[in-house]
């Protein structure tokens, strides 16, 4: 009965908070208790650590003081997947501005798969998951900036593909951790 008690008891908290506080960037207005924390550990598979910030940042906004370092409460996540295709092609463009007839890409599609649960520490109670969260943006490139010189590489100079990858996973990065954040607040 008190395990029943216990897990109702951080629904009705889990409900109250998810229900009230998403608002895009809007900080929410409602106020949670106060015991209710939850922290948020480096997500696995994030070894820059830029969905970590991202996460943490949407969750801190669309929960105002109910993040902390220490809590009994985990937010866990972590990477499944991060698939990237190409999508979009053009014929090459020879030096004299001559169309050749051999096709390169210039768009690619950047899908990034995570897993979250929310997780009891002290019993290792499952309150919510693990539910799947899958995101995607399309990122152009300019296929010619990648034929660079050796010098040009030996100096760790990036190519136009690893410039439009990186801004694009900033991007889809941030997008995956409203997207967490908005299907918690969806389940309760």
């Amino acid at each position: 009965f008190m395990k029943i008690a216990k897990s109702f008891f951080y629904l009705l908290c889990l409900s109250f908070m998810l229900n009230s506080c998403f608002g895009g960037y809007e900080q929410s207005s409602s106020t949670i208790s106060r015991n209710y924390l939850v922290q948020i550990p480096y997500i696995q598979g994030d070894s820059s650590g830029l969905l970590t910030g991202h996460l943490i940042k949407e969750f801190s906004s669309s929960f105002p003081n109910q993040l902390a370092n220490q809590s009994n409460i985990s937010l866990q996540v972590k990477m499944l997947n991060e698939v990237e295709d190409n999508i979009g092609f053009q014929y090459e463009i020879d030096d004299n501005g001559n169309r050749e007839n051999k096709i390169i890409p210039n768009e690619n599609r950047l899908t990034l798969t995570a897993e979250v649960k929310l997780v009891e520490l002290s019993t290792g109670e499952v309150l919510i998951g693990p539910e799947i969260v899958k995101v995607s943006g399309d990122f152009d490139f300019d296929f010619d900036a990648m034929k660079n010189d050796d010098m040009s590489l030996s100096l760790g100079q990036l190519n136009g593909l690893n410039d439009a990858r990186d801004s694009a996973k900033f991007e889809i990065g941030s997008y995956l951790a409203k997207k967490i954040v908005q299907m918690l607040q969806d389940m309760y």
